[in-house]
């Protein structure tokens, strides 16, 4: 996972090394957390926040 800082916002990026699907869900401090992503084996999903916000976690859901 990389975390990119942009001008107006942040954004995680999820790449899955795994064989299977996962769900994931990203979580931020002082913005929205995203909803629940199904991300592919061997791809990759992202989620942005506006600033001011900070990267606080990702989970299974």
């Amino acid at each position: 996972m990389e975390i990119f800082t942009h001008t107006f916002s942040r954004e995680a990026v999820v790449l899955n090394n795994c064989s299977s699907s996962q769900r994931v869900k990203v979580l931020w401090a002082y913005a929205a957390d995203s909803s629940c992503m199904v991300i592919p084996a061997g791809s990759a999903r992202s989620d942005s926040a506006a600033k001011p916000n900070r990267f606080d976690g990702l989970v299974s859901c």
